[in-house]
């Protein structure tokens, strides 16, 4: 740096000493070499200033979502990301009750947390709870598969669970909802009132056939907005191609390419029809708004 400005102030000084002349009228004998000094001079200062690097910037990536509540308790990781920040994250849902909000997203983080599970947890009301950090990689994903990723795909890959019952039934009364076994054995329902309910009538893009609980508005906004966010916060390592659902890495687009049972079926449907549009066009429109950023 010093040495730049040594030769700027050269440079100035050669300038001013000619415009000097010129203002006063003076003659200068071309063989004198004058000019020619001065486009040296120039040409110097402009090698020196090409090559001129300025100081890296520093910064570090920051490990927890501005926007996340931090619990008082830690889920469980395996080990750090190879660059120490996800390459990109898998879209989940919980399969549980759409309630409670920021108790409720806190509870299911709990419950990741005592089954070994690592992931970020979204409300009904977008409340986002993050209880890992983002150097670290924890299991979320499964028997999965992505190209040029590889099987173990939680290694590069932060999870996002939405509290959601995802892919349900209609049962024989029309109503729609899920199924489930208590610890006695006993059957239970949860149902989910029509107007949340989506139906896809053919397998398409990502989404297998069925009929879905959808996120609430709240939760594709707060989804929308952790993903801006981990782009911006590493845009050299976070990919936004790599945003992919559950039914992409579990899947026939996925899983499918290196697992022939499931070719034409999926392992996992989270988040399929739950998530208003398929995962190429969420990509898409990720890559939209970012741009506009």
């Amino acid at each position: 740096m010093s040495q730049l400005l040594n030769q700027l102030y050269t440079t100035r000084w050669y300038i001013s000493k000619l415009i000097d002349d010129l203002e006063k009228g003076n003659a200068f004998d071309k063989k004198s070499g004058f000019t020619a000094e001065i486009k040296k001079e120039l040409n110097t200062a402009v090698t020196l200033m090409e090559g001129f690097a300025p100081a890296k910037d520093t910064k570090k990536p920051l490990l927890w979502y501005p926007n996340a509540v931090i619990p008082n308790f830690r889920q469980k990781t395996k080990g750090k990301y190879k660059k120490n920040y996800p390459k990109g994250i898998i879209v989940h849902w919980i399969w549980a009750p759409q309630v409670g909000g920021k108790e409720n997203a806190e509870f299911w983080s709990k419950w990741a947390s005592e089954q070994g599970y690592t992931f970020f947890t979204l409300g009904n009301d977008g409340t986002v709870v993050q209880s890992f950090p983002l150097d670290e990689w924890g299991s979320h994903a499964g028997e999965s598969y992505w190209p040029n990723i590889g099987s173990s795909v939680s290694e590069h890959f932060v999870g996002i669970e939405i509290v959601c019952e995802g892919k349900i039934q209609k049962f024989a009364d029309g109503k729609f909802g899920n199924e489930r076994k208590t610890d006695t054995g006993k059957i239970t329902r949860t149902y989910v009132d029509q107007s949340q309910v989506r139906t896809i009538n053919n397998n398409t893009d990502n989404i297998a056939k069925g009929y879905y609980q959808m996120y609430t508005p709240q939760q594709e906004e707060a989804l929308i907005k952790l993903i801006l966010w981990l782009k911006q916060n590493n845009p050299d390592v976070f990919n936004l191609d790599l945003v992919l659902g559950h039914d992409e890495v579990a899947g026939p687009s996925g899983l499918g390419l290196v697992n022939s049972n499931y070719k034409n079926t999926w392992r996992k449907t989270d988040p399929g029809g739950s998530l208003s549009m398929s995962m190429p066009q969420f990509r898409a429109l990720l890559k939209d708004k970012y741009s506009k950023l």
